[in-house]
């Protein structure tokens, strides 16, 4: 079965959107770990739970459109 050019443009779509997420929740957990023993990161609390947040709801957002509109 051959895929049409808007299932091979969506197929790689997808494929940037899975790595996304892995660039964004490691260097998240990095900081949120390593603010408690750095004083400059003290200030950025807020946003670094916020960052991991909005990659967390990335990662559920990839799944979702992997199960509801992947063809299997």
């Amino acid at each position: 079965m051959k895929q049409s050019l808007v299932q091979s443009v969506w197929f790689v779509f997808l494929l940037i959107l899975a790595f996304v997420p892995i660039f964004g929740i490691l260097p998240g957990v990095y900081l949120l770990v390593t603010r408690q023993h750095a004083a400059n990161l003290q200030p950025m609390k807020g946003w670094i739970k916020g960052a991991l947040v909005t990659q967390g709801c990335y990662v559920v957002a990839l799944l979702l459109i992997a199960f509801f509109f992947v063809p299997r």
